[in-house]
């Protein structure tokens, strides 16, 4: 019986020392993720992209604004097909789920706006209440936004966010 007890007690104490997580096991998935988010992309372009999506200041007609830069394209998904990417996109959020950008998307253009959803490599989509190519138009539709009591914004937003590759 005591063999018995100490066989059982010894398998437990395996089994529970064998599953532990240790900083190791951590260190590859983390790895592993920031390979995936690299994917196609070498590590000083990658670094270059996370600095330069960081969200800076900038004056529009006597406001300051948040703005940043990314490396995104508009989202492929059914019916979004023919949208045109603009310089100045108006974020008014971000997500990790893109039926969860769709569906704000939905309630945006329900009230009026022109929303589309954009994508980074990451892959996060950003939901756009407007896309506009002058930067004063921007403002106009984050005054819109600001005004719109249908519409609640977390911070960081509403911010404009000006894809990479249509910077000059």
């Amino acid at each position: 019986m005591k063999l018995r007890l100490f066989i059982v007690s010894a398998i437990a104490l395996f089994l529970f020392a064998a599953c532990k997580t240790n900083e190791a096991n951590y260190r590859a998935a983390y790895e592993i993720a920031k390979q995936k988010s690299m994917d196609g992309v070498d590590e000083e372009t990658y670094e270059k992209m996370q600095r330069e999506s960081m969200p800076t200041k900038v004056v529009a007609d006597g406001d300051t604004l948040r703005m940043m830069r990314a490396s995104v394209n508009v989202a492929k998904y059914e019916g979004n097909e023919d949208v045109a990417l603009k310089r100045y996109n108006v974020v008014v959020a971000q997500f990790k789920q893109i039926f969860n950008a769709k569906a704000m998307m939905g309630r945006l253009k329900n009230q009026g706006y022109n929303a589309i959803v954009l994508q980074n490599p990451d892959p996060s989509y950003f939901v756009v209440a407007g896309s506009e190519e002058k930067k004063e138009d921007a403002v106009q539709v984050i005054e819109k936004l600001s005004n719109d009591k249908s519409i609640i914004l977390k911070d960081p937003y509403p911010c404009i966010l000006e894809p990479l590759h249509l910077t000059k």
